[in-house]
This record gives structure tokens, sequence and C-alpha cells, in this order.
């Protein structure tokens, strides 16, 4: 996976940037502001995926002020944890949240995302989270690749040293399906300090979920919360309702789809006019 220059990029950044929290193909976001679901309503909803993997990678340390330079090697290690939200306006949102071992040999500095489809995200990072550290900048390449990077000579980042967390990192998608993807976490040192001193390492592709075009893998057509979050949007009076009801409602849908196959067999077809009954008798309980 092509790294990214970081000094440059960053700078790049500040130039570039069209809106504080938007990334396009081709665009990065320098020093995210973080935000809150009391801030972003929009960002409430239904978890349908939470997996935690453990990474493992061998990182290198070379000291080259000793003659001959000195190097040390160690097992870089800690969890990664992979959340897919279906948000409250129908569409699918995508978490990461890297922890690193307390004996950890290294810090991580960038976590990848490949498997990506090109498309323009809200991105930034949940400030009302467990963690404590916040990244330097988030940039997509124009092949829909992203990279997380934390560090970088970038106030208030730093690199996840071992015992900390960093923040939840989010894209929030138009998306209205998911599928798998590949994540990859980086330690190498930030783009300064001492060039006597360098260190660097990288894991072996782990799954993870991206967005992805058209409808979940499961279902032929719209799926039955998707249906749900159209007909709120498009319906006069409950395209009225707080954010949080409507992610109530579609969630209850999803729910009941799960459960029961509610709304039609798996992989459609669905009957729309049991999902919009369905709407008008959850809005009352959801309020």
């Amino acid at each position: 996976m092509a790294r990214l220059h970081c000094m440059f990029i960053v700078l790049a950044a500040w130039f570039t940037m069209a809106a504080a929290d938007v990334l396009a193909p081709g665009g990065v976001v320098a020093a995210p502001p973080g935000t809150t679901a009391s801030a972003e309503p929009d960002l409430q909803g239904k978890v349908v995926e939470n997996v935690v993997t453990r990474f493992s990678f061998p990182g290198r340390l070379t000291d080259a002020s000793t003659n001959p330079p000195t190097t040390v090697t160690g097992d870089v290690t800690g969890t990664v944890q992979t959340r897919v939200v279906l948000a409250a306006d129908g569409t699918y949102d995508f978490y990461w949240q890297i922890t690193v071992d307390r004996s950890s040999f290294l810090p991580v500095a960038l976590l990848e995302l490949a498997g990506l489809a090109p498309r323009t995200y809200n991105a930034n990072w949940r400030s009302d989270s467990k963690g404590s550290v916040s990244p330097a900048y988030v940039a997509q390449q124009a092949s829909g690749n992203v990279t997380w990077a934390f560090g970088q000579y970038v106030p208030p980042s730093a690199l996840i040293y071992p015992g900390q967390a960093s923040y939840q990192l989010f894209l929030d998608s138009d998306a209205t399906a998911y599928a798998q993807a590949s994540l990859s976490l980086v330690s190498e040192e930030d783009g300064g300090g001492s060039m006597l001193v360098q260190w660097g390492g990288a894991s072996d592709p782990l799954g993870t979920f991206g967005p992805t075009e058209g409808t979940l893998a499961s279902d032929s057509g719209h799926s039955p919360a998707s249906i749900a979050a159209r007909y709120l949007r498009e319906d006069p009076f409950f395209s009225q309702l707080a954010p949080s009801i409507r992610g109530c409602i579609v969630s209850q849908i999803a729910q009941q789809h799960a459960k029961f196959s509610a709304y039609g067999p798996r992989g459609g077809p669905f009957d729309e006019a049991a999902i919009r009954a369905a709407v008008r008798s959850f809005a009352s309980g959801c309020r």
C-alpha cells in the first residue's frame, strides 16, 4: 500500500480544504475538530457491526548515533475496533478505534483503509467517546483508500503510544449498503525529530467494513430499513421529525426484519406498503 508523505500532505491540506469536515476523493481534512452525537444528531443510530480485532506486527528501531548503528526489534500490539452504525438518516457510518497495548514495542502512527470506492464523507472523530488521542489528519486518495494519521506535528494530535487509545474515528457516508474492506496499522517516525533515530513497521491487512454501492449483499432490492428511511425523508410530516425519532423508527424496522423477516423473504421482494404502515406504527412509540 502506497505511503503518504506526512508533512507535505498536511501542508497542502491547509490550502485545499473546501470545508472543515468534508473529505472528497483526493482531499484531506487537517486537524479535524471532533464532534459529538448531541452536536450532530444524525450520527445517532443502531450499531449493526461491532468487531474487535487484535493486531501484532514486527517493529524495528534504529539508533544511528552509535557506531555501528544499533537496531532493536519487537512486536507492535493492540486492538482495533470496527463499528458500522445504521444512522438516523438511514445511511451507514463507519467507526474505528485503535488501542495500543502497554507492552507494545512502538506506537501506532497510521490507520490505512483499502477496498473503498471513492466517495465524499463527513470525516471526523467523536470527542464523546472513550480515548485520548485525536487524529492529525484524514486523507482520501483518488482510488478511494483512506489514511488516518496521528502526530505528524499537527497539535494537539500525537502518536498513539503504548497504553493509549485513539478517540473513535468515523466516516459518515451516504451509503445504504456496506461490504468487507481491509485495514492496516503502521508504526513510523512522524515526519520529523532526530534523523539519528528511526522506527517503523506495518501490519498485514486485517478485516474491516466500508461503504459500497447498491444494497447489502443479502438484499437483492432495497433493504426494509432503507425503504423506511426513504419514506421518512420524502413524507412531508415524517421528514420534520427529530433525527433521533427517525433513527429509532429505522432501527425498529431493521430489528423486526432481522428477527422475523417481517417485510418479505431474505433478498426481497419487500412489502413496501407494510413497511410504510410500520413506520406510522413505530412513530408513536419512538417519541
